[in-house]
């Protein structure tokens, strides 16, 4: 055993599962992707526009920014609609889907 290394089972063990650890942090999908993808498949359909709004925060949840919904939320809506919101960028969210919701 002259000039080999060893290692202990708990050691080997122990390096094992940090290794494992890290590997699962890198390939896991982040906060944001996942609530992306839970998104991705939310369409405006029947609902108001402000009812998509809040059912994508309650899907969001505290995980999700403001900057995000808001930008997820409006790529579900008709491009008419996408259009008014444009000129309203210095007002409350919960205001501008009041205002889309009288345009449908």
């Amino acid at each position: 055993m002259d000039g080999e290394l060893t290692m202990s089972q708990e050691e080997a063990t122990e390096a094992h599962e940090e290794s494992k650890h890290e590997l699962i942090r890198r390939l896991s999908p982040t906060q944001d992707q996942k609530t992306r993808l839970s998104f991705e498949h939310e369409e405006l359909g029947d609902r108001k526009p402000s009812q998509l709004l809040r059912h994508l925060r309650s899907l969001g949840g505290s995980f999700v920014s403001d900057g995000i919904q808001q930008t997820l939320w409006i790529g579900r809506l008709p491009q008419n609609m996408q259009a008014l919101i444009d000129t309203q960028k210095d007002t409350e969210l919960n205001k501008v889907a009041e205002l889309v919701d009288a345009m449908s």
